[in-house]
């Protein structure tokens, strides 16, 4: 049995941007699944109708595509971490949008859903701009 490490900055490794882009579209592909398999549970206990989250989920299936293929380019170009960093932004915008307006009926959890991931996206996204900017 053999074991393979890897140190930083060795063959193999991750960089920054690649790993702050790579678990952003890991967790932005999950989020996704979950609001296109899970539509009218979520709609149930978060509000917002099942056809909502379906056309959310949709959209982040999208964008966790173009963000998996940023993340995974040896060499993308700067632009095009500096558009997924501005999609990110609008995300936590709307988020705390709907929930401080109320829009779509969410219920309390749904409020509280919404400004939860707002907060994570938001983590995230400053990591990702600082790894670009790095670079």
């Amino acid at each position: 049995m053999t074991a393979t490490t890897t140190t930083a900055g060795g063959p193999g490794a991750l960089d920054a941007r690649q790993r702050w882009f790579g678990l952003d579209a890991v967790a932005t592909g999950a989020n996704a699944l979950g609001y296109l398999a899970l539509a009218s549970w979520l709609s149930e206990h978060l509000g917002a109708s099942a056809s909502a989250h379906r056309t959310v989920g949709a959209g982040l299936l999208l964008f966790a595509a173009a963000v998996t293929a940023y993340a995974v380019s040896t060499a993308p170009p700067r632009w095009a971490g500096a558009v997924i960093v501005r999609g990110n932004v609008a995300w936590i915008a709307c988020s705390v949008v709907v929930a401080g307006a109320g829009i779509g009926d969410l219920t309390g959890l749904g409020r509280a859903w919404a400004l939860a991931q707002a907060l994570v996206v938001a983590a995230l996204t400053a990591l990702q701009a600082s790894s670009i900017r790095r670079r």
